[in-house]
């Protein structure tokens, strides 16, 4: 570790275990393994160095941002063997240009310190998570995250207008201009977005901002199925004003409220309930039980820390065509090893991205479940992977979501730039 420190500064190499556990856990708890050392560069230079020493010496290199990920993709997985990369300490925020709106953010900013310099400067985010004051800017490039809005906005890829990376031999790869037509060869900066760390680390990036957004509306309604919530997000969407649609099965709500204290919104007890983000007041039958609070988004971003709280939920992350959202459920209620138990979904439903999480799972019934939930994602022309990536979770899978061909591209562009396979190692291709 040396050489490290003569890098970084003996402080800034943890190498404690009570300390660099929790840098080897996962946010589920699912996957955990010890650090060889923690290590925190300052810049992107610093960052080359780092790089550059550990392939000196083979060792295997994790990139880590806030450690909000649920599939296993920003942790070793063998103790003592890979040391952490956290880019925390990049917090370069620059000043909003507002003739192209965009600004430029180190990989270690919050996306709760970036909102909120965006709001400063007149203009806001466009992505939005419940993890946003732990999930940083680089974390959230290197898996795609979507979150929130993306039915109204878009996805991180959509805001992102180039990048600054270090590949794995300390090579810096630096396309930060904000040209909206460049056409010169391969579009590097999009590589690197949702490549999990695996073909280089992420210091910055000039990234998209949209203007702030006026009076919002959030509507929360009890429904009696999900074909009624998909109805009124078909309706929404066709008005043009949908920034958010968000959908809750009953369970969440009964443990949302356990666990956080929440009072029933709502007159009565739904089957479903679908909280909508609109600029006008959504059109809804004169009979519907609803309330129209910017407080109801409490209900849904405290959904994954209600679960956490009854145990090391088994959690899958998937998306499906809108349409086939509610037959889907229907199946997922009656597969072999979820008839009879509580599954708790709760959805991004505007772009069809599902969280399904269950309690009390064993290894042995945790591969049934992949095998069973996954091969009916993919029956019903899904993706295994929506917002939090491939991780080690699911590599097994990912011929489900993506050709022999396109795999084989992926492991091709991956031998190239990381030969030895020292970045991430485990994480995304089988």
């Amino acid at each position: 570790m040396t050489a490290v420190q003569d890098i970084v500064g003996a402080e800034h190499v943890l190498t404690d275990p009570d300390i660099t556990q929790s840098f080897g856990t996962d946010w589920t708890r699912a996957w955990s393994a010890q650090p060889l050392a923690v290590v925190r560069p300052a810049d992107t230079d610093q960052t080359a160095q780092v790089l550059m020493a550990c392939k000196k010496f083979g060792v295997p290199v994790v990139p880590q941002g806030g450690n909000t990920g649920l599939v296993g993709g920003g942790i070793p997985h063998r103790d003592n063997e890979a040391i952490v990369l956290s880019m925390t300490r990049l917090q370069h925020l620059g000043t909003v240009d507002r003739a192209t709106q965009t600004v430029d953010v180190g990989a270690g900013v919050s996306l709760a310190r970036l909102q909120a310099h965006a709001s400063a400067a007149g203009f806001a985010y466009a992505v939005d998570l419940a993890a946003r004051d732990s999930a940083t800017v680089g974390g959230m490039i290197a898996t795609n995250a979507g979150g929130l809005r993306v039915v109204g906005l878009g996805d991180t890829r959509q805001q992102v207008m180039g990048i600054e990376a270090v590949l794995v031999d300390g090579s810096i790869l630096r396309r930060l201009e904000p040209l909206a037509k460049d056409n010169g060869g391969y579009n590097l900066s999009q590589l690197m977005t949702g490549s999990e760390g695996t073909l280089g680390v992420i210091t910055a990036a000039r990234l998209r901002l949209v203007r702030a957004p006026g009076t919002q509306y959030v509507t929360f309604i009890g429904l009696a199925d999900v074909e009624s919530a998909v109805s009124l997000v078909a309706d929404a969407r066709a008005r043009g004003d949908l920034t958010a649609a968000e959908l809750i099965r009953s369970e969440g709500m009964k443990v949302v409220r356990q666990v956080c204290g929440l009072a029933q919104p709502l007159k009565a007890e739904h089957r479903v309930y679908l909280l909508l983000e609109t600029a006008e007041l959504p059109e809804l039958p004169d009979d519907v039980d609803a309330v129209v609070d910017p407080r109801m988004w409490e209900y849904r971003d405290r959904q994954a820390e209600a679960v956490a709280t009854l145990g090391i939920p088994f959690k899958l992350d998937v998306c499906l065509p809108i349409n086939s959202i509610a037959a889907f459920l229907t199946e997922l209620d009656t597969l072999p090893d979820t008839q009879g138990r509580e599954v708790h979904v709760y959805a991004h439903l505007g772009d069809g991205n599902l969280h399904i999480n269950l309690l009390d799972i064993d290894v042995e019934m945790a591969d049934r479940l992949d095998e069973q939930v996954l091969t009916l994602v993919a029956r019903y022309g899904g993706s295994i992977a929506a917002e939090h990536g491939v991780g080690v979770h699911k590599t097994k899978w990912l011929h489900l979501s993506r050709s022999s061909a396109e795999i084989a591209t992926m492991q091709a562009i991956k031998d190239t730039l990381d030969p030895a396979g020292l970045l991430n190692p485990g994480v995304l291709l089988p």
